[in-house]
């Protein structure tokens, strides 16, 4: 009989990223994981992506011992699918942070993010899994908490069971932007949706000084006289804090940067 073929590296690789190289059952999500072949390798003779999970010994092994059934099994699959085309990486790891909650009986705290930061839970948010219940202390924080819909969203998640949006979508309104330029929203296609959410919340916000502040010949300078200048990357690190990273950062700051390095709130003169 023949050996078994190894896994191609790009098909191996896909599986890998589709479960953020952690295992891909809700409730474990460890580390280190290989591929697991969902329908024995023995019966089907082929490696294909849609019969391959990422999971970590443990589960491996579970799932050979049949501890974890395959029809489980094939619903994470098809579960992490879904999640990875509707929901950023950073609301896949809030839905994560509820799953071992709901294991542990906590699922009813709330979460605390900074201010402006329900912009990156602007999915789970719009499908109604989260709400807003309100600002926090000196309005420098908002907390939310998991809806009855989100609860039994992620009661399916973990239990294997399929997901999908069934509740009434939440209308959420952001301010327009106000791009620098005409080309501007050209110009972002191919970044990174986190870069082009700062931009799109800081241009919604802030304005080149030479919209309307006063400026003075004899000085050769704007008169901020109702605050400013201020600089972008201050601006969003504040607003946003830790739930955005570095390399987003850096890369939102020199875009808006190519335009000017001091802001003022829009209409603020």
């Amino acid at each position: 009989m023949s050996a078994r073929p190894d896994v191609p590296a790009e098909l191996r690789r896909r599986v890998l990223v589709e479960a953020g190289h952690r295992c891909a059952i809700p409730t474990c999500r460890q580390i280190p994981v290989d591929v697991h072949h969902i329908r024995e390798w023995s019966k089907v003779k082929r490696h294909d992506f849609d019969n391959l999970i990422a999971l970590c010994p443990t589960c491996h092994r579970r799932c050979k011992d049949k501890d974890i059934d395959g029809l489980a099994v094939r619903q994470y699959k098809l579960n992490l699918g879904l999640l990875n085309s509707r929901y950023s990486e950073f609301e896949r790891r809030i839905l994560e942070l509820y799953g071992r909650r709901v294991v542990d009986g906590t699922h009813t705290a709330l979460i605390t993010l900074p201010k402006h930061g329900d912009l990156f839970v602007l999915h789970l948010v719009q499908d109604g899994l989260l709400t807003d219940v309100g600002a926090f202390e000196y309005d420098h924080h908002i907390e939310l908490r998991l809806t009855p819909h989100g609860l039994d969203y992620v009661r399916k998640l973990v239990g294997a069971e399929p997901v999908d949006i069934e509740a009434e979508p939440v209308a959420i309104e952001l301010d327009e932007p106000q791009y620098p330029d005409d080309d501007f929203e050209d110009r972002l296609a191919g970044e990174r949706q986190a870069v082009i959410d700062l931009c799109r919340w800081f241009f919604s916000r802030y304005e080149d000084p030479a919209q309307g502040v006063p400026y003075d010949g004899g000085e050769g300078s704007y008169q901020y006289t109702c605050g400013g200048p201020y600089d972008a990357e201050e601006v969003l690190r504040d607003a946003f804090g830790d739930t955005v990273s570095d390399a987003d950062f850096d890369r939102a700051t020199k875009i808006i940067a190519n335009y000017s390095t001091d802001w003022v709130e829009i209409g603020l003169y």
